[in-house]
């Protein structure tokens, strides 16, 4: 195991989280529904919980934890609200949309850092990685059940 690969790999799944707690900050400001507020909330408060746990982990190898804070999310939502509106979408919210989109990226990351976690990451990483990959595939689907509910 390289130190430096796995500081690297988990360096890349902060900076997923960062701009997971981003979006959906952002997206929680653009409804007045207070269902969708809440799990905004949760969603936020989940990759939370994961920066804190991969940064922790950053340090104990000897890294530094790096992650940029993105400001461009709340106009990324903006516009991805407006170009659903000028297409015409029937969805009465974009904001699962946008969501969705960015959930399915966050998945990819995870399961990128765990495709070649063998090389990259002590079976304690691994685990670490796993559990917060399944934190946020149910995220994803308590989304998807959200949009059901809403739509």
């Amino acid at each position: 195991m390289n130190n430096k690969k796995s500081i690297g790999v988990l360096n890349t799944l902060i900076q997923t989280n960062t701009d997971r707690i981003n979006r959906h900050t952002n997206a929680a400001n653009e409804t007045s529904d207070e269902s969708l507020k809440k799990l905004f909330a949760e969603f936020v408060d989940t990759s939370k919980k994961c920066k804190q746990e991969l940064s922790h982990e950053v340090i104990s190898l000897g890294g530094t934890p790096r992650f940029k804070d993105t400001i461009t999310s709340n106009a990324f939502i903006r516009a991805w609200i407006d170009v659903e509106a000028a297409l015409g979408s029937k969805d009465n919210n974009p904001l699962f949309s946008c969501s969705e989109h960015g959930e399915a990226l966050v998945k990819g990351n995870y399961q990128k850092a765990l495709a070649d976690s063998i090389k990259r990451f002590s079976p304690k990483q691994r685990m670490m990685v796993e559990k917060q990959m399944a934190m946020l595939d149910t995220d994803q689907v308590n989304v998807k059940t959200m949009r059901e509910k809403l739509v």
